[in-house]
């Protein structure tokens, strides 16, 4: 059971950055270079549970997890930094959101008032 609602704070997470990134890309349309990185941001969010499966079946450590979607999300920002020569905002800023707010639940997982709370949200 606990698993469980750790794996739907995570979840919970997840969905709010996808949200949050899908209406920041939207409201960017008519400046192309922004847009098209706030959409891979979207696309990278919906990765996070299925490189955590796939590492699930090799290394069966929560922060190997992590780390794993962490080089994945830092795979296409240094693609971008090199092609470009320079750091987008829009990287800079999704990416940093994106890897600080999941490492940010993992550390709330350990914490005794985040299993309440995201039970109390899910009920």
């Amino acid at each position: 059971m606990r698993r469980a609602i750790e794996s739907a704070g995570l979840n919970l997470v997840n969905l709010l950055l996808f949200a949050l990134f899908v209406v920041v890309a939207l409201t960017l349309r008519t400046r192309p270079e922004f847009h098209k990185r706030l959409m891979l941001m979207v696309t990278l969010s919906l990765l996070a549970p299925a490189v955590a499966r796939i590492t699930l079946l090799f290394i069966h450590d929560v922060m190997a997890q992590f780390l794993t979607f962490d080089f994945c999300v830092l795979v296409f920002v240094a693609t971008d930094t090199v092609r470009y020569r320079r750091l987008h905002s829009a990287f800079g800023f999704g990416a940093t959101l994106l890897i600080v707010s999941f490492h940010l639940t993992a550390m709330a997982l350990r914490a005794k008032w985040w299993l309440p709370f995201v039970a109390r949200v899910f009920s």
